[in-house]
């Protein structure tokens, strides 16, 4: 006998999914643009650094892409393991997530400026793990303002919609902003990592704060809802 297939009860269709994504929910259309700019610098870096440690520091390339690559394991990791605890142990509403969130994009592009400036690559080195570090902190909790604005039937298909953005858009425009602005302005990889990945982050750390805003204007009406709904 073959397998039955369950299909899930009111699934909605990504026409109407974007739509209240991006139409009709100021929180998760600003929270998007967000997370678009802010993961726009994790790819870039994890793209070039590699290349950045060979002809910036002289690493050969059996040196430079294992150690990056470990640093980042690790130090995303971590990361990842650290939102775990912190979600076990407290509990946070999404305008102070939003908060947070605007807090670490500043904090990380003090540290890409650090990094740009490094004399050594040590220093440089460390930059990139402790960016790792608070970037997968973003990262492993992204999904969670999608699950509570969201209706449960449209929740699978706006976290499909929000790893697209995150993933294959910012994927692509990441290293390919880098690329360019060596050739077309002939400024270093160095700079040029730190022009796009500092602009970006700052401007991601604005719409964050601004999501904030939308985010307590959702958690009053949510608050409004259940006080007035019967019990």
């Amino acid at each position: 006998e073959k397998p039955r297939i369950v299909k899930p009860q009111n699934l909605q269709p990504f026409s109407k999914v974007l739509r209240r994504i991006f139409s009709e929910s100021a929180l998760l259309r600003t929270y998007f643009t967000a997370l678009l700019l802010f993961t726009i610098p994790l790819y870039a870096i994890m793209a070039w650094y590699p290349t950045l440690l060979i002809r910036d520091y002289g690493m050969s390339v059996g040196q430079s892409g294992p150690l990056a690559g470990s640093i980042y394991l690790v130090a995303g990791s971590l990361g990842t393991f650290a939102v775990g605890i912190g979600a076990s142990r407290y509990s946070y509403s999404l305008s102070r997530m939003m908060t947070i969130y605007t807090a670490a994009a500043l904090l990380l592009c003090i540290i890409l400026l650090i990094a740009a400036f490094s004399p050594t690559a040590s220093v440089s080195l460390i930059c990139y793990g402790v960016y790792s570090f608070l970037a997968a902190t973003i990262l492993a909790s992204m999904a969670v303002p999608v699950q509570l604005v969201l209706p449960q039937p449209m929740v699978g298909r706006g976290i499909a919609i929000l790893i697209f953005v995150t993933s294959a858009t910012s994927g692509s425009l990441g290293p390919l902003l880098v690329g360019a602005a060596t050739d077309k302005m002939g400024v270093s990889l160095q700079i040029a990592l730190c022009l796009i990945s500092a602009g970006a982050v700052v401007v991601s750390a604005l719409i964050f704060w601004r999501a904030r805003r939308h985010a307590g204007i959702w958690e009053s009406r949510q608050a409004e809802v259940t006080i007035n709904s019967p019990v």
